[in-house]
């Protein structure tokens, strides 16, 4: 059972200055900077049967992969809460997840508006592990980012430029809102010694746009096919306000990395009806739910395929963090659920 309660003694609690730095202005000496952690990171999504460990820069970042990590998918109908077996998604493609023909009694999962894996998908993507890995076309590697910089060293790097930079941890201007509008990157982590120095980066420079056009161009190819088994209506839901979607830009069609199923708080215009209505819903509410289509059928293979879909989307760099690892991944995706069929 995957748990999700945490002691005092290991709890990350509000976010602060001791968040990271163990013994801040207690010595005034050097040691005040100390971390509070460098250990590896045991991936909740796997229950800790995976791990994250960034050893480069004494493995500072991995005090950033202990929190911004993708979270599990629990099995609906299990009263135990037993991770999904993400084995099975990958190595049983054509095996059905969900069927609302059958509806509680087969399925693994209990689609819903949130069937996702969280937001902080980043150090996973960062690190090349936790995506669903079909084999295909492209075989699974690492950008040198992987194993050569830092998360410090782009999103804390100095000077500031405009509000990125420093103890922001802002890569742009965090005034402003979705990728698509004009912005302000701070580019100086990236074009240091080592690095991007002898052609350096800035928000023109071909390395950088072309390797964004690509993945977001994947992205959206994934998309489609995730989107096939609608027969004409998304399963995936859209949101162009950069306010409400953190990936506003991202994707062509704005996605979010839901569902488009009914939920009266977050998503009353959706397209698809709730399976698991609550029971704290009104009347009106319970009908306009049941006033939508079902579902549609979900095989394992297109399951894998949404897991990696918002891997790869709400790492939110449009590959930076990783090309490698995101190409990869997006691109057997598709390719696996061209040989289902899709």
């Amino acid at each position: 059972m995957n748990q999700y309660a945490s002691d005092n003694a290991n709890a990350i609690g509000e976010i602060g200055c001791y968040t990271c730095h163990s013994s801040l202005h207690t010595t005034y000496a050097t040691t005040d900077l100390a971390l509070t952690t460098t250990a590896p990171v045991a991936m909740t999504m796997y229950g800790g049967a995976k791990t994250i460990n960034l050893t480069q820069d004494e493995g500072r970042s991995n005090l950033c992969a202990k929190c911004h990590q993708p979270r599990p998918l629990t099995c609906g109908n299990d009263p135990a809460g037993r991770l999904l077996n993400y084995d099975s998604v990958k190595n049983k493609p054509l095996a059905v997840m969900w069927d609302s023909a059958t509806g509680a009694a087969n399925t693994m999962l209990r689609p819903s508006y949130r069937m996702h894996v969280h937001y902080g998908t980043v150090s996973a993507v960062f690190a090349g592990v936790g995506g669903i890995e079909y084999t295909g076309s492209v075989p699974y590697t690492n950008s040198p980012h992987t194993t050569l910089a830092s998360c410090q060293d782009c999103h804390m790097a100095d000077p500031m430029t405009g509000m990125a930079g420093g103890h922001s941890f802002n890569m742009r201007n965090s005034k402003e809102t979705a990728l698509s509008s004009g912005t302000t990157w701070n580019f100086n982590g990236c074009n240091v010694d080592g690095c991007h120095a002898l052609s350096p980066l800035d928000a023109n420079a071909a390395k950088w746009k072309n390797t964004r056009t690509e993945i977001k161009g994947l992205l959206d190819g994934l998309a489609a096919k995730i989107n096939a088994c609608g027969g004409g209506t998304d399963i995936l839901h859209k949101d162009t306000d950069g306010a409400s979607n953190l990936w506003a830009g991202v994707t062509t069609n704005n996605y979010d990395g839901y569902l488009n199923i009914y939920d009266p708080a977050s998503n009353p215009g959706a397209a698809w009806r709730n399976p698991y209505p609550s029971g704290s819903w009104t009347a009106a509410q319970k009908a306009a739910n049941l006033a939508l289509p079902k579902f549609p059928k979900l095989l394992m293979v297109q399951t894998g395929a949404l897991i990696n879909f918002q891997f790869c989307l709400r790492e939110y760099s449009l590959g930076i963090h990783n090309t490698s690892y995101v190409r990869a991944l997006l691109t057997n995706t598709t390719e696996a659920l061209a040989a289902a069929g899709f």
